[in-house]
């Protein structure tokens, strides 16, 4: 009787929820209960399959006790994206969904072939002289991973083994072509910025607010070139500050422990008045979440801000209607190959490549 209650519990906690199942947040849609196809009985198989996966009683806790478990008693991650670092640090393996290269790229197993760099190269080069003829700022803006700033906190097995990442490798042919497309590396500026404030959470995978502000500031440098009178909007003296630990990020949540592993690296701080107010119009914002961050210091500069998605088909022709004052092109580096391929030239109804 007892072992029939154990097996029967599951399927009366999907049916009934009797019981108050710890949060989901795996950041993805839940599959649906599929609907009965004669036609497709295959299929409709699949589908059960799938939804009983993701909707079996009491999933989350089970998935929760499993991950604290492994992670307090033996230091190991049962879900694959998310790495165990020193003093609670949490690392994102892009290469386990996949979406896009961060360890691998870290420790140098997956260098660019000379013929990767020349399209890189081309494909930055093409994109800055086509919009160059229109008088229009163009900047492509790479953020560092995680761990680029913070290679310290990974365990020893996950420490590089080759010095040379394929950041390093874009930035050297970039620099040694001259009149290269213009890129801002943003990973000497936040290495040297965390020396002093934190710039990455420990339990997310993104900058903080303070590492989000130091990349505004060289982006704003950078367009203060070509966009008269743009000047970075100061920190307020004495503002800066550590806040209160709270619940971890998103790769806490991944391993259902967001309320026990705290994040600690969130920097508040208040920015001097900008007084001026905008002074451009519309700036062309393609990013990945990355950017998100950037909303409320771009804000204080342009009018208006267009969004478009990282890797999305977008008309060329679209952006040069809109007019904009700069465009701005703005990923995280693991994202390199997939970021630079025909940005912004293919018809909107081609492919969204990788």
């Amino acid at each position: 009787m007892l072992f029939v209650a154990a097996i029967s519990l599951p399927s009366v906690q999907m049916y009934c929820g009797f019981y108050r199942e710890f949060d989901n947040l795996e950041n993805r849609p839940m599959a649906p209960l599929p609907s009965f196809q004669w036609k497709r009985p295959g299929l409709m198989t699949g589908q059960l399959n799938a939804y009983l996966n993701d909707h079996f009683g009491f999933r989350p806790d089970l998935i929760r006790w499993n991950c604290r478990l492994r992670m307090e008693l033996l230091g190991t991650s049962p879900i694959p994206t998310v790495i165990p670092g020193r003093d609670s640090w949490l690392f994102y393996c892009a290469e386990a969904v996949p979406d896009g290269n961060s360890l691998n790229d870290y420790l140098g197993t997956i260098p660019l072939s000379d013929t990767e760099l020349w399209k890189l190269k081309h494909r930055l080069e093409t994109n800055r002289q086509a919009f160059e003829k229109l008088n229009i700022p163009y900047l492509v803006v790479i953020a560092p991973n995680k761990s680029t700033v913070y290679g310290e906190f990974l365990l020893d097995e996950h420490r590089r083994n080759r010095p040379v990442t394929r950041m390093d490798q874009l930035m050297d042919v970039l620099r040694s072509a001259g009149d290269a497309a213009p890129v801002l590396d943003l990973r000497h500026v936040l290495q040297a910025a965390s020396k002093n404030w934190p710039v990455f959470y420990k339990t997310d995978t993104h900058w903080n607010r303070f590492g989000a502000y130091m990349g505004y500031r060289e982006i704003i440098r950078n367009l203060g070139k070509s966009l008269a009178g743009l000047e970075t909007i100061q920190v307020a003296p004495g503002r800066l500050k550590l806040d209160v630990p709270r619940q971890g990020g998103d790769l806490a949540q991944l391993l259902y422990m967001q309320d026990l592993i705290m994040e600690e690296n969130e920097v508040s701080f208040d920015l001097a008045e900008n007084t001026e107010g905008p002074r451009w119009g519309t700036l062309i914002l393609r990013h990945d979440s990355f950017g998100d961050a950037l909303y409320p210091y771009l804000r204080q500069h342009f009018s208006k801000i267009v969004n478009i998605a990282p890797f999305a088909p977008f008309d060329y022709d679209r952006i040069v209607r809109e007019r904009p004052s700069a465009v701005v092109h703005l990923f995280v580096e693991r994202y390199i190959v997939q970021a630079i391929h025909d940005s912004f030239f293919y018809p909107e109804e081609a492919p969204a490549g990788p």
